[in-house]
């Protein structure tokens, strides 16, 4: 993000990739008043998103590689490698 993205006033969006070694978790924040949808990120090795918690307790919110975060809530996700 720059500098400015921290000052415009329509954002209401962020998104927070951590990783700790194989441990990788993606945090969708939606402070706003419409649908965000989130692109997850491309990890290495085959796996797959997971949701962890969900704050509207939506169901099948991934899809196409995103996932859909309703408006004043977020969406704890972790890659969860298989194989």
């Amino acid at each position: 993000m720059t500098a400015d993205d921290w000052h415009h006033a329509q954002a209401h969006a962020l998104g927070m990739l951590l990783a700790d070694g194989p441990v990788q978790v993606l945090l969708a924040l939606n402070a706003g008043g419409r649908s965000r949808a989130f692109a997850l990120p491309i990890v290495g090795g085959p796996g797959e998103w997971r949701v962890l918690v969900h704050t509207t307790h939506s169901e099948g919110d991934l899809a196409d590689g995103t996932v859909h975060v309703p408006p004043r809530s977020l969406v704890l996700l972790q890659f969860e490698v298989s194989g």
